[in-house]
């Protein structure tokens, strides 16, 4: 797997959470490209950002299974937010929309799920790559509606790179 020393897990909550987090729910990622391979039982899903100057790899593993709806709200499939979750049985779904609970999927909601969720940050070559420390160490800025001022919140990730035996 070339680049394999950067992927990332995504398998707790806190992961996952982090995961949303760090690239903002996906707000503003346009679905690129959705790859199932049954010889791996797996599902890829490419995420690329509105600039086009990164993308997200997704890759569902084991037991994985889709539903696949195209998104209504722009006519290039660009994402308003998204969600990730674990179903009572184990698996982690992600969906195209917000507040999707994974236990009570819709059917017109575009969502994927598997028993393991890695992920990888692409350049804009399409390129495996460390994440940026701009996107580990972020600083959002929030309006405070009761000061009705900008405040600046400084916000740390730590993903957690997937282990690969030295033969992969």
């Amino acid at each position: 797997m070339i680049g394999h020393e950067y992927w990332i897990q995504a398998e707790t909550d806190s992961e996952q959470n982090e995961l949303l987090d760090m690239f903002r729910g996906f707000h503003d990622f346009r679905i690129e490209n959705v790859n199932y391979t049954s010889a791996h039982d797996q599902i890829d899903l490419l995420l690329e950002y509105d600039t086009r100057e990164f993308s997200v790899l997704l890759r569902f593993m084991g037991n994985v299974s889709m539903n696949f709806i195209p998104l209504k709200e722009y006519p290039a499939d660009w994402l308003m937010g998204s969600s990730i979750g674990n179903t009572n049985q184990g698996q982690i779904v992600w969906s195209g929309d917000e507040d999707i609970n994974a236990n009570d999927l819709p059917n017109d909601v575009l969502w994927i799920s598997g028993n393991s969720l890695h992920y990888v940050f692409l350049d804009k070559n399409g390129e495996p790559q460390k994440l940026p420390d701009d996107m580990i160490h972020q600083v959002w800025h929030r309006y405070n509606f009761e000061t009705r001022e900008y405040e600046d919140i400084e916000k740390e990730f730590h993903p957690r790179y997937c282990e690969f035996e030295d033969d992969v």
